[in-house]
């Protein structure tokens, strides 16, 4: 392929050819050397559980572990993300389990160590006594299912109704002549799985920042929901992303394990890096999709659409994370392009014992497409 046969994208060569430079493979060019340390995660294989106790005596003197946290050692507050999108009960979440994990895949215990092997073997050391807790699993029976927060004392995020303006019958009095038809459609939990998975690589500054090379959707958001979580002035922090391997929503909104990696940067002084695999990613990155939608269309003997009713289900997995605006997303577009005398949608989001939700693809919208079209 020459430089004159080429018509692609500016960045479309390094994919076509292979030269392209994820954030794995930064070494030579932020000079790493055998100064970095590698980041791996103890992992929840429970759904739903309280934590009675984590034992990181073994892994702390395993071969090249350099220092092992949990929620009670890294000392990072819970934060929320994206709180504006959470339209109502703003869920803190810890980026690592405090008291009780919610979803398999859920980061309990961190370990830094010299080599990727030597983080790996440690994870295995470290002991973490879970009580098991009966599991959520279906949004629509989130209501009688246990309480993932029990302080909040409930398992609803969010719940919302919206009736447009009618020139039709009044409600309850639909023209007998009409045709009604009524589906429900699922559009079940999907994983973006992005060509590289999540990975961040943590250089601390002499003033006290951060110089960060991450993958992700756009640095701005990441980096405000970061500097957030560690209680730092924005202008502290760089965060910079080179190929990526596409983000499709699911690098919308700050990974959890990207501020524990960075807090450990601080604490140890010492440029971190972290590679999610793809293990990790099908039950950590956010899904997307989750709705479930029951609609009802009604038209008139000449094929005249004449009223939409839907009440839409989403699954919000074990934290309030964007599964709020794609709610808000889907309520908005079920209508489309039709003409309609009357519209009625409502809508709620419910907690789950799963990997939290965030966008996917259109967040929302082809959701509502997908159920009004069929």
């Amino acid at each position: 392929m020459t430089d004159q046969s080429f018509n692609g994208r500016r960045e479309d060569r390094g994919f076509l050819q292979g030269s392209a430079r994820y954030v794995a493979d930064l070494d030579s060019e932020l000079d790493l050397g055998s100064d970095v340390l590698e980041v791996a995660f103890v992992r929840s294989p429970i759904a739903h559980g309280n934590i009675r106790s984590i034992d990181t005596s073994v892994a702390e003197s395993a071969p090249g572990v350099e220092a092992v946290f949990t929620a009670a050692t890294i000392g990072l507050d819970p934060f929320v993300h994206l709180a504006s999108y959470a339209f109502g009960l703003e869920q803190s979440r810890f980026p690592l389990a405090r008291g009780k994990v919610r979803h398999v895949g859920e980061a309990i215990a961190m370990v830094v160590a010299t080599t990727v092997p030597f983080a790996f073997d440690a994870v295995e050391g470290v002991d973490v006594d879970i009580e098991i807790l009966d599991p959520v699993i279906d949004p629509s029976r989130s209501a009688e299912g246990p309480l993932l927060y029990p302080e909040a004392g409930t398992n609803r995020v969010l719940a919302l109704d919206a009736v447009a303006p009618s020139d039709g019958p009044p409600e309850g009095e639909a023209d007998p002549n009409d045709v009604s038809v009524t589906l429900t459609v699922d559009n079940p939990k999907v994983s973006s799985l992005t060509m590289e998975c999540d990975a961040i690589v943590v250089l601390p500054t002499a003033a006290g920042g951060l110089d960060i090379w991450c993958t992700s959707q756009g640095v701005q958001e990441l980096r405000k929901e970061l500097a957030a979580a560690l209680h730092l002035d924005p202008g502290s922090i760089r965060m910079r992303s080179p190929f990526v391997g596409g983000g499709f929503g699911g690098r919308a909104t700050l990974p959890v394990e990207f501020a524990a990696v960075a807090r450990a940067a601080l604490l140890l002084d010492q440029p971190l890096r972290w590679v999610q695999t793809r293990s990790e990613q099908l039950t950590g990155q956010p899904h997307g999709r989750g709705l479930r939608t029951t609609i009802t269309l009604a038209a008139a003997p000449s094929g005249q659409l004449t009223s939409l009713d839907a009440d839409v289900i989403g699954d919000a997995g074990a934290t309030a994370h964007m599964q709020g605006a794609l709610l808000v997303s889907a309520l908005r577009q079920l209508p489309g392009l039709y003409s309609f005398d009357s519209i009625r949608t409502s809508g709620s989001v419910w907690l789950t014992n799963t990997t939290p939700v965030g966008a996917y693809r259109g967040a929302g919208q082809p959701e509502a497409n997908h159920a009004r079209e069929r």
